[in-house]
């Protein structure tokens, strides 16, 4: 064994990295790399820095039992609630109210969470889920970034003494879609369309990279407007192809302002002609107060013992606003937690040193208590913070 195991993989790549002494050229070279593959989001580059997260086998192990985990009690959860019309509209408030029947629909397939993202915040208390996403969004572009790390490994000759195996997603993504568009009934190769209202420009390039590998799979791929979509002869269509597997790519609050550039959509949904496999059911999983359900431990869901416990090591300590507290004009929801207020429409708030995350935006603060330094993050919304303590 090499002398350079007394270290961890972490600590060899950084040193390997520094003696490497990589000057101006490198960067370019390494951020024209970036541009070339379209990982430029913003005008700057997806990898600002040349740090890797690098798992061992076990982290491997630890991280793939806690995100069954977590995903299972989402599921679970979303099943009580739309069991349970009280306890939905106690911890979801009116946002139900923006979707109509479409939480009900059944969209012809068993699965819950066919495309999804935990955000995970490392501590030194191990690994915190502290959002699910039911899209796969920005993760794609990892499986690109994999080859600039690998070809940048080789260069430093970390694989000298490390074997490294990439963790790719667009394989599971590509079999996840297709075993979904088969138990819905589909059949042959279905046209994939991504549903990308023209006001997300900012996500074009991100679907296209995925578009592009897509292709290269094997799968006919698009992205449209919603009111490109239309539904005619019994299905629907896109530019008069028909359309077998539908990603919905917007936020329910986008619903209202998409107004009737919608109805194709909403037409072959209910006629049930269309694998959406973003389903509108399945949305209710993303919703922060799930988080809160799931960690109460005055209502059964029924988990697994293995799942709760996971469940109470891995997902921050979260709680609806408690109703003693000052009154507070909402919209929906608030959640509270000790030292923490968060005063907004669908919040997320938990004893967590990443406080709150709205949709796919970070808001709020970094904070660690007991007089640690602070540090802001990007911040897309207002937060009124004060302390309950």
């Amino acid at each position: 064994m090499s002398a350079i195991h007394s270290s961890s993989p972490q600590e060899c790549w950084d040193r390997l990295l520094e003696a490497r002494h990589l000057n101006g050229d490198d960067i370019a070279g390494l951020q024209q790399w970036q541009r070339d593959a379209g990982l430029f989001l913003q005008d700057k580059p997806r990898a600002r820095t040349l740090r890797p997260h690098l798992l061992e086998p076990a982290k491997l192990a630890r991280d793939q039992a806690m995100a069954r985990a977590v995903v299972t009690a989402l599921v679970y959860a979303s099943q009580r609630l739309e069991q349970d019309p009280a306890l939905a509209r106690r911890y979801l408030g009116d946002w139900v109210d923006r979707f109509g029947d479409l939480l009900a629909l059944d969209p012809g397939y068993p699965q819950r969470a066919v495309l999804a993202r935990l955000d995970v915040l490392p501590t030194v208390d191990g690994p915190k889920v502290i959002e699910y996403n039911t899209t796969p969004g920005g993760i794609l572009p990892g499986d690109q970034l994999s080859v600039l790390f690998q070809q940048l490994a080789g260069e430093i000759g970390f694989d000298r003494d490390w074997q490294i195996r990439p963790l790719l997603v667009l394989p599971a993504v590509r079999d996840a879609m297709i075993k979904t568009y088969q138990a819905w009934g589909g059949t042959g190769a279905p046209l994939l369309i991504f549903a990308v209202p023209r006001e997300l420009k900012d996500f074009i390039g991100q679907v296209q990279i995925t578009l592009n590998a897509l292709a290269t799979s094997g799968l006919s791929a698009r992205i449209a407007d919603p009111g490109e979509l239309e539904f005619s002869d019994g299905r629907l269509r896109h530019q008069g192809d028909p359309v077998g597997i539908l990603v919905r790519v917007f936020l329910p609050e986008m619903i209202p302002g998409l107004g009737d550039r919608l109805h194709g959509i909403f037409q072959a949904v209910r006629a049930g002609v269309v694998c959406m496999i973003t389903a509108f059911r399945n949305t209710v999983m993303g919703h922060k107060a799930l988080f809160a359900l799931m960690t109460d431990p005055e209502i059964d869901l029924g988990l697994p013992t293995t799942v709760s416990d996971l469940v109470r090591t891995h997902v921050p300590w979260t709680r609806l606003r408690s109703n003693d507290r000052p009154p507070i004009p909402l919209a929906s929801v608030s959640i509270y937690c000790p030292g923490l207020w968060l005063i907004a429409n669908n919040w997320y708030a938990s004893r967590c040193p990443v406080m709150a995350a709205r949709g796919s935006y970070w808001a709020g603060r970094w904070r660690r208590r007991n007089g640690a330094k602070v540090s802001n993050r990007l911040c897309r919304a207002a937060v009124r913070c004060c302390n309950s303590e």
